[in-house]
């Protein structure tokens, strides 16, 4: 026997397909390592006007070990038409970082999204950033909302997020992906609207002479399953009634004639994995040899060959070696192509739930509290905890059913997907394994793809784990589309607490520069230049904008209808906030002109030109598309009057000019010229109705230098919570609970404990604490605790 990292293997095994396929798997965890991003935020369902706290968590998504390297986490909260209403970012500290973003009083009310995520994570699938859906409510909406846009977007949206309510959809999901002929078949489905809400149902099951084989119904959240054996021949459809009474005929998934089926039960201490095989080998020239493989989050825990007897083969998996999370078990042919996959969960009570002993005291000379709090992994395995508490207070009882906390993203839905609808209930309550393992057999979203992996398709990395921030820009050539060459760029950051900084670097042969592992909080000016050019160039410079990844805001069974779709009774015309995309300067595009007219439909830059032209006319005869000369007269726009002239609005420097004036420039006193035809020629009113020409000279263009001064943000400086009354009312109003306390930065002693101290609130009849984190080790932890005021 020998031993490869945590995976144990027979000596034969260098013989096996199997161990390219672990070195890949392998490979790919540790070169192409993905991380998971978590936000506790102190609730699920805001106030507008209220901050939304948050502490960020970033971990190594195979071990849950926190990310030590990446230091920038970009969050953002962006509304349903996907637009950011606010970005921050981060800075991580060992894996861990607090902010928060304040939700302004005239924020529209609707559903909300934030997102969290790194450089890394951008070199991977979008969907791999921390998403979560929350609320905003603002119950003085009606008194400012526009009425032709907002009111009927507001309607619009309610019709549509109710049919898409009203819209039901069914699937059949075959245990391990197959349904083979001749053998007992598992079949699980799940039974759902559109918004991925599961619906109950009832169901029958045909074969294609419509004879009945069997009856099912859902058992939880619209999921169930069901035993069958299809005969030779034979196709199968099912026919299903939801419980509001639609009805739908489903075709079962494809049977296969011969194949394999996978099977796993998650008993006791270990997982029993059956395959089952209607295959001669003899028959269809089939090797019986098969290869099982299991890993958890991409590391590999248990491989086997199965050499299949009888068209059986049996073997178990302890769970003892395997740690707490989503198993996927997969069936590889000969040829290590999968054939088959499931998913089991191993559960081994290894969420941390805390001990907390609480008690009344004095603080800042009123009634408080007084918990303290006992972290038993800390303790045993002397380490380090991070945590985070949230104490929220409400009029009605605070059931605790989170759109999402620490144990249920890192366990389940970062692996899974977020479709799964109350995930905390699989970890809170009793005797849930069956629902469970539904949901492992009805949810088939991964965040790798092992086909891409064993054939060493590993994904392009664009972006590193960044430290500090970076700025990115180009250096290029006013007058000329070739490349500037290398140039020498200066950057000067000066900032109200800080000294002058003065840093420089050389930009590559296109133009391109970096300064990277700045660190500034809050607003800071940056002056960018350029040394002077060798070749006596003027250069210009721009400054790259942090990239928004959009992404479609997708209604989900948490999307909300809007409560705004008239005008209130105080109704006045205010104007609407903007979002943060709307306020923001656009980007340019790399080689847009700078004129004062906009973008020009075509630019001639002269230093490309090689041949000497000895007047404009040349120029214009031999590079502008489009141009007619006919008896002397320039047309760029064809003939549009027989009584007024038809030739363009001539410029110099951005002044209008006669033509006779234009043509006596000489071509070598012109950096560029530029023909504005299209939609353009509107910024010169009716005097652009034939098109214009634009020469710029050298002279205006030396006039500006390669310098650049800019207002930048760098990381979010946290603040402090405080505990404000103000418009309390209006939670009360819309039943939203109000944050009480909230600490950010809860670290156990040696020993495990920790204690903290806030002050009672009596607006309140009810108060909830809630405490997430993770130690040194990956360890979660999840706690609440109610109070009564």
């Amino acid at each position: 026997m020998f031993l490869l990292p945590g995976l144990l293997i027979s000596q034969d095994f260098k013989k096996q397909p199997l161990l390219t396929a672990t070195e890949n798997l392998e490979k790919f965890t540790s070169e192409y390592s993905q991380q998971k991003a978590y936000l506790h935020t102190d609730k699920d369902e805001y106030v507008a006007g209220e901050n939304i706290w948050l502490k960020a968590y970033l971990v190594d998504a195979t071990t849950h070990l926190f990310d030590t390297v990446s230091t920038n986490l970009t969050v953002e909260l962006v509304n349903i038409d996907g637009k950011p209403v606010s970005i921050k970012l981060l800075r991580l500290d060992n894996g861990t970082s607090k902010a928060e973003i304040s939700l302004p009083d005239s924020l529209p009310e609707g559903n909300y999204q934030i997102r969290a995520y790194t450089d890394w994570m951008t070199n991977f699938d979008t969907d791999l950033f921390f998403e979560k859906e929350i609320f905003i409510h603002n119950p003085i909406e009606e008194n400012f909302i526009r009425l032709f846009w907002d009111v009927l977007g507001n309607r619009r949206f309610n019709r549509q997020l109710e049919r898409k309510t009203g819209d039901m959809q069914f699937a059949f999901f075959p245990e391990g992906g197959n349904i083979v002929q001749g053998l007992e078949n598992r079949v699980a489905f799940k039974a759902a609207n559109v918004l991925g809400a599961g619906q109950d149902i009832t169901g029958r099951l045909f074969d294609d002479d419509d004879n009945l084989i069997l009856e099912f119904e859902s058992l939880h959240k619209g999921m169930g399953v069901f035993s069958f054996t299809p005969e030779e021949g034979k196709d199968y459809y099912a026919e299903v009634k939801f419980e509001d009474g639609q009805q739908k005929n489903v075709d079962l998934p494809d049977i296969l004639n011969v194949g394999h089926l996978l099977i796993a039960d998650a008993v006791n201490d270990k997982v029993d994995v059956k395959i089952k095989s209607n295959i001669d080998p003899e028959k269809h020239l089939f090797d019986s040899g098969v290869y099982l493989m299991a890993h958890v989050r991409g590391k590999p825990y248990f491989t086997k060959k199965a050499n299949i007897e009888d068209g059986k083969f049996k073997t178990s998996i302890s769970t003892d070696k395997l740690p707490l999370g989503v198993c996927h078990i997969t069936l590889f042919n000969s040829n290590l192509v999968p054939i088959a996959e499931r998913l089991v969960f191993i559960d081994d009570n290894g969420i941390d739930k805390a001990t907390v002993n609480f008690e009344e005291i004095e603080v800042d000379d009123t009634k408080g509290i007084s918990a303290e709090l006992f972290f038993e992994s800390i303790k045993q395995e002397n380490i380090r905890g991070n945590y985070s508490v949230s104490v929220i207070g409400s009029d009605e009882s605070l059931d605790y059913n989170p759109v999402k906390n620490i144990a249920t993203h890192l366990l389940l839905t970062s692996d899974l997907g977020e479709n799964i609808e109350d995930p905390w209930y699989y970890f809170s309550e009793p005797n849930t394994e069956d629902e469970m393992d539904l949901i492992m057999m009805t949810h088939g979203w991964r965040r790798f793809d092992l086909q891409n992996i064993l054939a060493k398709d590993y994904p392009e990395i664009v972006r590193d784990k960044s430290k500090g921030i970076t700025i990115r820009g180009e250096v290029s050539a006013i007058a000329s589309e070739w490349k500037p060459g290398m140039q020498r760029v200066r950057l000067a950051t000066i900032k109200q607490d800080k000294p002058l900084e003065t840093y420089s670097t050389l930009t590559d042969s296109d133009g391109n520069f970096a300064f990277k592992e700045l660190d500034y909080e809050g607003l800071f000016t940056a002056e960018i230049s350029v040394d002077r050019d060798a070749r006596h160039r003027t250069l210009d410079i721009d400054l790259a904008e942090r990239y928004f990844y959009e992404k479609d805001f997708s209604k989900s069974f948490l999307t909300r209808p809007l409560r705004v779709v008239s005008r209130g009774e105080d109704w006045e015309r205010v104007s609407r906030p903007k979002t943060f995309m709307e306020t923001k300067r656009p980007a340019r595009p790399r080689r847009e002109s700078r004129s004062q007219y906009g973008t020009p439909d075509q630019v001639i830059y002269m230093e490309d030109i090689r041949a000497n032209y000895t007047n404009i006319m040349q120029v214009l005869r031999g590079h502008v598309r489009g141009l007619r000369v006919q008896e002397g007269v320039i047309t760029l726009r064809g003939i549009s009057s027989i009584e007024t002239s038809n030739e363009p609005l001539f410029l110099i420097d951005g002044s209008p000019v006669y033509r006779n004036n234009f043509f006596s420039i000489n071509p070598n006193d012109v950096s560029r010229i530029e023909v504005y035809t299209g939609t353009s020629t509107s910024m010169f009113g009716i005097r652009g109705t034939n098109g214009a020409i634009m020469a710029v000279t050298k002279r205006a263009d030396s006039g500006r230098p390669a310098y650049a001064k800019y207002i930048l943000k760098g990381y979010t400086q946290p603040s402090e919570f405080y505990h404000s009354k103000i418009d309390i009312k209006k939670n009360h109003q819309t039943g939203v609970p109000r944050t009480i306390f909230w600490e950010p930065d809860l670290t156990p002693d040696k020993n495990g404990y920790a204690n903290l101290k806030f002050p009672l609130d009596y607006d309140w009849n009810n108060i909830k604490i809630i405490i997430e984190g993770i130690d040194d080790k990956g360890n979660i932890t999840l706690k609440t605790h109610d109070l009564k005021n």
